[in-house]
């Protein structure tokens, strides 16, 4: 109890223990870290409540899953922090089974990739777009002129 406490108190990513109606039991401290939530309002709030509004929640299908299944899944989502801003959360859920081999409680392990999403997504604009003028490259002109071609070959 001793080692786990030690692990789950100085962890940099989120662990969280969650029972199969999505409850949860155990948050680190690093949902306070990275989230900005004290563990008494994450006790309050359900699981899959902060998941993005007007989409199913990933999370919830996944949780769904692993109980059906037994196996835990990665995934990537985003979430609201407390500060009204979003972060993109990549999360890997283990099942915990009962004395009767039954799914009981999923552990799961959260990590902020919001910072790495945001470099991918700036390298992707860069390799498309002019540095100086955020204008379109040459290779988005050639293919978009190659685009063309072919529509007025057709």
């Amino acid at each position: 109890m001793e080692l786990f406490k030690i692990i789950t108190e100085n962890a940099a990513d989120m662990i969280a223990l969650v029972n199969v109606k999505g409850r949860r039991l155990y948050n680190s401290p690093a949902y306070h870290k990275v989230l900005g939530y004290t563990a008494a309002e994450l006790a309050r709030t359900p699981v899959f409540e902060t998941d993005s509004p007007g989409k199913s929640s990933p999370r919830l299908e996944a949780s769904r899953l692993a109980r059906q299944t037994g196996v835990g899944q990665s995934l990537q989502y985003r979430i609201r922090h407390k500060n009204g801003s979003w972060r993109i959360l990549e999360s890997t859920a283990s099942t915990v089974r009962n004395s009767k081999g039954e799914v009981d409680k999923l552990v799961i392990a959260n990590r902020d990739v919001t910072a790495r999403k945001e470099i991918e997504q700036k390298l992707a604009h860069d390799a498309l777009h002019d540095a100086l003028t955020g204008l379109p490259n040459r290779r988005v002109f050639l293919e978009r002129l190659q685009r063309g071609f072919s529509q007025a070959k057709r």
